[in-house]
């Protein structure tokens, strides 16, 4: 079972490797750091691949030394069987630091023209759920 999604996930890391490097010609030794998983995410062939795998300890994961305001990643998932509801998930999962956030509010100051979550009169049945979190 291990071994399998182990495959899996070295499998789904080498089709979202390949789709970034035939995009960007990245060098994940140059353009990325290994952020968690220890031995579990390796760079190969001289910073042209990179291996993502899953065991049942933990996972790996990687992100980019630069910052983007749009990217696209064209990939192929397999999910192994039983609950893997939190594969696709956790892909999403991001928070912005601190300048981004500050970067956000000015934005939302200086060009925002319409928020939804402070017309009340839009919501006779209650506020939704992301009007109610905290600001940034």
């Amino acid at each position: 079972m291990a071994s399998s999604i182990s495959i899996h996930s070295m499998l789904i890391g080498v089709m979202i490797i390949s789709s970034l490097v035939t995009t960007c010609s990245a060098n994940f030794y140059q353009d990325f750091d290994l952020t968690w998983g220890d031995h579990r995410a390796k760079i190969f062939n001289g910073g042209q691949l990179l291996s993502l795998s899953l065991d049942k300890v933990s996972g790996s994961g990687f992100q980019s030394k630069k910052e983007y305001l749009f990217g696209r990643i064209d990939m192929q998932l397999k999910l192994v069987a039983g609950n893997s509801a939190g594969t696709v998930t956790a892909y999403y999962n991001n928070e912005l630091d601190a300048y981004g956030r500050r970067r956000l509010r000015w934005v939302q100051k200086y060009f925002m023209i319409y928020n939804y979550c402070n017309d009340l009169k839009r919501f006779p049945q209650g506020i939704p759920a992301e009007c109610r979190r905290s600001r940034f």
